[in-house]
């Protein structure tokens, strides 16, 4: 399968097989800390909120992420699939910060 083909099979609608590939391939971007590469999996014109920080638009993630990541040695994301909900967990190390339920 292309790039371009398996990016197309990740737009909606989804299959529940199709949906948790969606989620890994989440997963595994987070995981590789790579600000570029995650900035890329949003809209151009997405907008973010990290507590008092804003960020809108891929650049500004990415700039956001670099930063984050610079302090967070440990920090480790994980997203989980039950019944079409995306369930995300952060952790640093062993101890999970907080946990957040998504509808997809």
């Amino acid at each position: 399968m292309s790039a371009k083909q398996e990016i197309l099979n990740l737009v909606p609608p989804f299959t529940r097989e199709i949906a948790e590939q969606k989620v890994r391939k989440a997963e595994e971007g987070w995981t590789s800390r790579d600000p570029q590469k995650v900035a890329q999996a949003y809209t151009t014109d997405s907008h973010w909120r990290n507590r008092a920080e804003f960020a809108t638009g891929r650049e500004e993630i990415a700039k956001f992420l670099t930063r984050k990541w610079q302090r967070e040695l440990n920090y480790r994301l994980i997203k989980e699939f039950w019944d079409f909900d995306i369930h995300v967990r952060f952790e640093a190390g062993r101890i999970a910060l907080f946990q957040l339920l998504l509808d997809t």
